[in-house]
């Protein structure tokens, strides 16, 4: 997860570092959503990403497309990695927001947000505007006063 940046950047050119998706449901991994350049816009690329250990039951789930997997993937897990694993992904979702993160969130928003106008899915956009909304709200609390107690997280 901590090179996955610098991977999608090097590989297929994106421009801004991931957002964490905080609207796919939790299935035992992180997701995440990068935005590409490709004929003058903005494309969007989601991403899950997960342990060994949990790919069979995200299969069965949505079916997904295995981009790559590692070494020794039909191996078990021993409990040493399944423990450093749950971790990181515990890492990663209490991570703080910063002005940066919450900018990348607002464009993925933004990006969303016209794809869903566009197929014609009007309540999917309410939603995605609401959260547009507030994360321009957090954007300005985090610039103006970043150690608010008050502060969403």
């Amino acid at each position: 997860m901590r090179n996955l940046d610098a991977l999608m950047s090097s590989v297929v050119g994106t421009l801004l570092p991931s957002w964490r998706d905080t609207i796919v449901g939790n299935m035992g991994g992180a997701g995440f959503v990068h935005l590409l350049p490709h004929d003058g816009h903005l494309l969007q690329r989601d991403l899950y990403l997960c342990p060994t250990s949990a790919v069979g039951a995200l299969r069965r789930r949505i079916v997904p497309r295995l981009l790559w997997q590692g070494p020794g993937a039909d191996d078990l897990a021993g409990a040493d990695v399944q423990r450093r694993t749950a971790q990181e992904l515990a890492r990663a979702t209490q991570t703080p927001v910063d002005c940066g993160h919450l900018l990348v969130q607002a464009m993925v928003l933004h990006a969303m947000l016209r794809k869903c106008l566009a197929r014609g899915r009007q309540y999917i956009a309410y939603g995605l505007l609401h959260d547009l909304n507030a994360t321009c709200r957090d954007v300005i609390r985090t610039a103006l006063v970043p150690h608010s107690r008050h502060q969403a997280n």
